[in-house]
């Protein structure tokens, strides 16, 4: 391979990760949507199973309509899951809901709403959110890194 295919080639990644870094934007309403949906997941657990149940699949069709809708707006849809430095933004989340689920299952059983279960799903929203926020700028900066070393 040329030096000039090589870098050229380099300069194609750099365009296209410039490109993902873009589709990572977005406006604090989805921040604040994701945070609704763990939300709602982790004051699910602390209702009686039929009602949890509903909520749940609430949740999981909102998970569904902000994927339909960054490919609708933005033509891609970027998993969180991803191995680099947003994974360990996940995880913070990911410990943040389960522990926050744990509080509100805690509640299961006290007339709903029970108000631990609905503290637990305020701090969710806030940690959900927040995380959201952090991950895309952790994502963007990682995007926007060369692929040149």
């Amino acid at each position: 391979m040329r030096q000039e295919d090589a870098r050229a080639a380099l300069d194609a990644v750099d365009d296209t990760r410039m490109k993902l870094a873009d589709v990572a934007e977005s406006p604090p309403w989805r921040h604040a949507a994701f945070g609704a949906v763990m939300a709602a997941l982790v004051f699910s657990v602390s209702l009686p199973i039929l009602f949890q149940g509903a909520v749940t699949a609430v949740a999981m069709a909102g998970v569904a309509v902000l994927a339909q809708g960054d490919r609708r707006r933005k033509g891609a849809f970027v998993n969180g899951w991803r191995v680099g430095k947003t994974l360990w933004v996940v995880l913070l989340i990911l410990a943040v809901i389960l522990g926050m689920m744990m509080l509100s299952v805690s509640t299961r059983g006290e007339p709903a709403p029970a108000p631990l279960a609905v503290l637990a799903a305020g701090g969710s929203f806030v940690g959900a959110s927040v995380g959201s926020v952090i991950w895309k700028r952790v994502f963007r900066a990682e995007m926007r890194g060369s692929a040149r070393l």
